[in-house]
């Protein structure tokens, strides 16, 4: 998708230790952790440049971006969900779809 950053949805998870009983469970990053990594993809300077675009999350199938969609909110920045995600935007005979070689 042109104009398109990674960031893998795992990056902005951490996982916690339950009680005693040795499980487990996973939360968002504290902000100041989540801020860093959607810095890595942005840039330290293009940071505050987000909250006045059009930011759209999308995945594969529209099930992970929603964490990032989350971890978004939770810095202040609006963004929507792309429900359609690669799969439907790929399958579309007028998209236009960009290879790194």
């Amino acid at each position: 998708m042109p104009s398109s950053r990674s960031l893998p949805f795992s990056n902005l998870l951490a996982r916690q230790q339950a009680s005693s009983d040795g499980s487990s469970y996973t939360t968002l990053l504290p902000p100041n952790s989540l801020l860093s990594e959607v810095e890595k993809i942005v840039g330290e300077h293009g940071f505050d440049g987000l909250k006045s675009k059009q930011i759209i999350n999308s995945c594969g199938s529209g099930m992970t971006a929603a964490v990032i969609w989350l971890a978004l909110q939770e810095l202040g920045v609006n963004s929507s969900l792309y429900d359609e995600s690669w799969t439907g935007y790929a399958m579309r005979p007028e998209s236009k779809i960009l290879k790194d070689e």
